[in-house]
């Protein structure tokens, strides 16, 4: 595989790097879920399935409460250590979907994100969702924090040779047969 289009996944303990395009994500959730999930690329679309396919599979698993936080200036980090904390009322495993318009919590939430990444709550998925990184940005301290505990996804846009299979691969999905002069069209 290319580097294109890849997304890096390390399980700290469970398993090695592995390198898989984002159109397989499916396939990689099919085994143990992990506590947390990064998820990072200036690919909209891609970025959007991707995040879609782990809070399917998390709710496949029984994590049935999702609480979206979307962090704007001024967000209290230590919410997110609150929200992880709070037990729900209606469910017995919640995952929280943290939305970053750029990859910068800045000061306070990198120190928030290392300290929920040493010991994620149990019964707790953190489905953190940001822009793409800057040049060193996945070098910081919470990224590796983050990496660490769970899985780090980049998504990068399609070269062209991959545009195929992902095309073919979504007009299956939707139903139709496609024929591959058709997909390569």
């Amino acid at each position: 595989l290319t580097p294109a289009c890849t997304c890096a996944f390390r399980f700290s303990t469970r398993c090695n790097v592995v390198k898989i395009p984002a159109f397989k994500i499916e396939q990689a959730l099919s085994a143990q879920l992990a506590p947390v999930y990064l998820v990072s690329g200036d690919e909209p679309l891609q970025c959007m399935e991707v995040a879609e396919a782990i809070t399917s599979a998390a709710a496949g698993q029984g994590y049935t409460e999702r609480q979206v936080i979307n962090v704007e200036s001024g967000f209290d980090w230590q919410s997110l250590m609150l929200e992880a904390a709070t037990m729900s009322l209606f469910a017995d495993k919640k995952l929280i979907d943290l939305r970053l318009p750029s990859a910068k919590p800045g000061r306070d939430g990198g120190a928030v994100l290392r300290e929920f990444a040493k010991q994620p709550p149990p019964d707790t998925i953190l489905l953190m969702q940001v822009g793409r990184f800057e040049k060193g940005g996945a070098n910081s301290a919470w990224v590796k924090a983050l990496d660490q505990a769970g899985v780090f996804v980049q998504v990068w846009d399609l070269k062209p040779n991959e545009t195929f299979h992902w095309m073919e691969k979504r007009l299956t999905k939707a139903g139709f047969k496609p024929e591959r002069d058709a997909v390569r069209l």
